[in-house]
């Protein structure tokens, strides 16, 4: 999920449901975390898996054990750091028992919102910046931004130069039209886009407040995006999380499932709302995309047509 601070924030949690009988072992996705940062937080998925394939979420008596809460403590199914180290996870359920490695770094160091890769998420995740709205050619209201983010120091210099500054008040973050308008404190015709109490809020008025640093040359990029689980095998009816992970050109790996977007190529065997969770609909095979800083990835659906065969026809069958 982006770097964030677990009291404040909604989280993905563990996400439940029953496990499927063809399941046989017990995993924990991601297999291996690492939390850069004090803000760093990642998701975990307990998952009941047939080989490659994962076959569903687990639900029932999950217990969380971290051998070293120095270093991190699990927290309402998240990864929190709490100290520079390494340390495992263990996640039991049903009598079967899973691991994650999990690696901490840097976390005396004090955190910075970046505008490249925090600012223009919260702006793309909640369509400021989309085709309908302040992305469109013309802008919307005096307001232009890059279609999806495309060009990240045309924005900063809209959103901190233009409108006579009216857009970000450094000594006073609450005040700036890029909060109270999309928070619909005063009259938006984009509707209300967040609330003042949501991580989007938190993002960009403590950028604010942290002087509104700009984009630069070299500033970490995202150099692949990654969703879990890759490949699954369910049932209709199934409601299946995803994770997504930005791996970042400075060795950074965020979990931005929360700013993702997400899309489902095949609408009759599974939909997926805005925050990665799928639902099975339908026998057949299906993708989910998921669309991050201009980098994407998919993950496949695969629900096996119900095809029951009586017992006449084994009966009735040749043998060998």
């Amino acid at each position: 999920m982006m770097l964030l601070r677990v009291p404040r924030l909604c989280s993905f949690a563990v996400f439940v449901c029953a496990i499927p009988a063809w399941a046989d072992s017990l995993i924990v996705l991601p297999r291996e975390v690492k939390l850069t940062g004090p803000e760093a937080r990642q998701s975990l998925l307990v998952e009941m898996a047939d080989g490659p394939l994962v076959t569903g979420p687990v639900r029932d008596g999950l217990s969380f054990v971290s051998e070293d809460e120095r270093v991190v403590k699990v927290i309402h199914g998240r990864v929190v750091p709490m100290g520079n180290g390494s340390t495992t996870i263990k996640v039991s359920a049903n009598g079967q028992t899973a691991a994650t490695k999990v690696v901490v770094e840097k976390f005396d160091v004090a955190h910075q919102w970046s505008f490249r890769n925090h600012v223009q998420s919260v702006l793309s995740k909640t369509g400021c910046n989309g085709g309908a709205c302040h992305g469109a050619v013309a802008g919307k209201n005096g307001f232009k931004l890059s279609l999806r983010g495309y060009d990240p120091e045309g924005d900063f210099f809209a959103i901190t130069r233009q409108s006579r500054g009216r857009r970000v008040v450094p000594h006073d973050p609450g005040r700036s039209l890029v909060l109270t308008k999309p928070t619909g404190a005063i009259p938006h015709k984009g509707g209300l886009r967040f609330g003042e109490d949501s991580i989007e809020y938190r993002v960009v008025s403590e950028w604010i407040a942290q002087g509104q640093v700009a984009p630069a040359a070299d500033d970490a990029r995202i150099k692949r995006l990654e969703i879990l689980p890759e490949a699954s095998r369910l049932k209709a009816g199934v409601e299946q999380p995803m994770i997504v992970r930005a791996h970042f050109s400075d060795g950074r790996v965020e979990d931005v499932t929360r700013w993702a977007k997400y899309t489902s190529t095949n609408h009759t065997v599974c939909s997926v709302d805005d925050q990665g969770l799928v639902k099975v609909l339908g026998s057949g095979e299906g993708a989910i995309v998921a669309w991050y800083l201009a980098q994407n990835t998919t993950a496949t659906v695969t629900v096996p047509y119900q095809q029951p065969v009586a017992p006449e026809t084994f009966a009735s069958a040749k043998r060998a």
